[in-house]
C-alpha cells in the first residue's frame, strides 16, 4: 500500500485536520465514485502523479485534479493502483479468490465494477485500510447500518472524525487518538 505522505492522504492522519472532498468529473463512472476513487488520496500516495500532473498544468494548462483523475483513469487503474482508502484492486483481487478466477487475475477494472456493483453491499473488505464489518461493529453509532452506508459514512465523515477503519490498521494520531494497532 501506498505510504501516507501528508495530512490529505488519510483524513484522520490527526482526527482534527477538515478535508474537503474534490468530487469527480463524473459520478456515474463507477471507476470514479468516491469508494473507489479520491484525487487527494491519489495525488498524496503517488509522488510520481503529482509531478506528472504538475508537468501537464505547465505544458497544457487546466487543473491539477483534472490531470490527476485523467491519470488514474488511464495509468492507475491498469496498474492497480489504490484510488481511495477504501479500495485497493490487488488487495482485493488477493482477498477474494473467486475474483481473479473469474475475471483473471489482473483485471482491475472488472474488479472495480464488481466491488461498485456487488462487493460493497455484499460487505466485502476491499483494503487494508478498511473492513466494513469491524467497522460496524466497532462503532455503536453504525449499529444496524447496510455495508454500503458503513463504507460511504467512512469516506464521508469516519476519516475525519479520525475514526480507525480496520483492526490491523490505525493512521498516526496526536496522543489522544487511537494508535496504531499491534
Amino acid at each position: 500500500p501506498p505510504v501516507c505522505n501528508d495530512n490529505e492522504c488519510f483524513r484522520a492522519q490527526l482526527g482534527v485536520q477538515s478535508y474537503t472532498y474534490r468530487p469527480s468529473s463524473n459520478l456515474n463512472d463507477p471507476r470514479l465514485v468516491r469508494i473507489i476513487f479520491d484525487s487527494k488520496f491519489y495525488a498524496a500516495s503517488y509522488p510520481d502523479v503529482v509531478a506528472w500532473a504538475n508537468g501537464k498544468v505547465a505544458s497544457q494548462g487546466g487543473n491539477f485534479y483534472d490531470h490527476v483523475q485523467w491519470h488514474w483513469l488511464n495509468y492507475g487503474i491498469p496498474w492497480g493502483r489504490i484510488g481511495a482508502a477504501t479500495f485497493d484492486p490487488i488487495y482485493y483481487m488477493n482477498v477474494h479468490p473467486d475474483l481473479p478466477a473469474a475475471f483473471g487475475w489482473n483485471n482491475y477494472a472488472a474488479a472495480i465494477n464488481h466491488y461498485v456493483s456487488n462487493g460493497r453491499f455484499e460487505g466485502r473488505r476491499a483494503s487494508a485500510f478498511f473492513d466494513p464489518g469491524w467497522y460496524r461493529a466497532r462503532y455503536g453509532d453504525l449499529a444496524g447500518w447496510a455495508n454500503w452506508a458503513v463504507i460511504d459514512h467512512f469516506t464521508v465523515n469516519g476519516m475525519s472524525e479520525g475514526r480507525q477503519g480496520a483492526p490491523d490498521f490505525a493512521p498516526d494520531c496526536a496522543p489522544d487518538c487511537v494508535h496504531r494497532a499491534t
